[in-house]
């Protein structure tokens, strides 16, 4: 899904963005190109994402009503310091009534908590020094563009200009790969479940689960061949995208040559999306 919704992003931003959505603590992600600000305001765009400015006179406001009502909360441009206010919510401060209804205190009121909350936080800085008060409340994840990651994009890019029926097929062996994974998951689950939940007379004396196994071995067995067919495709079409390599990675070099030209002056800023619509 990381991958689908943003073309930009390699490997270490798809990890990065597992890190995100499955850490304890809120995310705060280093953010210089704004590709994981992107992500998450595509990956949240159906459910009414709330975006917010630290600055913002409303924070507080939107913050507890958020809160309330189990919305996700985006906060962009953060700095190297946080609002004291935030404590309580970073650090899940969470306490439960009588009645056994959880709460929050937020902007010293005790707001309703939903566990459907979610709270991600950007920052444009491309080197912030954050303070160990601030690292142990929040996890920090650097979501910077990578040499590799950006390789691989601009190679995309030329193949899709040059051979685009390479480019079409490999975006279509890439989607059956993955659902075909994610079934052959789903069966083996299937499996595991039919056996934790009978016993052996069970599984022997009632045909809809002799059933279920036959379905679900044939069924891995027509998908474990479909995948070893998408593998052999892929690796012969990685072979052919290949012999442009060495144009993405040129590319790539002149990204990073022109984004140091900010350390000489602020007014160099340019993002990897428009380098890469430049490229192409």
């Amino acid at each position: 899904q990381m991958c689908i919704r943003d073309r930009y992003m390699g490997s270490t931003s798809v990890e990065n963005a597992i890190i995100a959505t499955e850490a304890l603590r809120f995310p705060l992600m280093i953010d210089p190109q704004m590709q994981a600000n992107r992500w998450i305001k595509q990956l949240f765009k159906q459910q009414g994402l709330v975006v917010l400015k630290l600055s913002s006179p409303e924070l507080m406001r939107a913050l507890s009503s958020s809160v309330r009502i189990g919305k996700t909360v985006l906060i962009e441009d953060v700095e190297e310091t946080l609002d004291l206010g935030l404590d309580t919510l970073l650090q899940h401060q969470i306490f439960q009534n009588e009645a056994g209804i959880k709460f929050l205190r937020l902007d010293n009121k005790d707001v309703e908590y939903d566990e459907a909350f979610k709270l991600y936080m950007t920052s444009k800085q491309p080197n912030p020094h954050y303070i160990p008060e601030v690292s142990i409340k929040v996890t920090v994840i650097n979501f910077t563009v990578t040499f590799t990651g950006l390789e691989d994009q601009l190679l995309e890019d030329v193949v899709k200009q040059e051979k685009p029926e390479i480019e079409q097929k490999r975006d279509e062996i890439i989607r059956q790969l993955g659902s075909d994974r994610k079934a052959l998951l789903d069966a083996e689950e299937s499996i595991l479940k039919l056996l934790a939940n009978s016993s052996l007379e069970q599984l022997l004396d009632e045909e809809s689960a002799v059933g279920t196994l036959r379905s679900a071995k044939f069924t891995s067995a027509e998908i474990g061949r479909r995948m070893e067919e998408g593998t052999s495709v892929e690796t012969e079409i990685n072979a052919a995208r290949d012999s442009y390599r060495s144009v993405a990675i040129g590319g790539a070099i002149l990204y990073f040559v022109v984004a140091d030209l900010m350390f000489v002056d602020s007014m160099y800023q340019y993002s990897p999306m428009y380098s890469c619509l430049l490229y192409t």
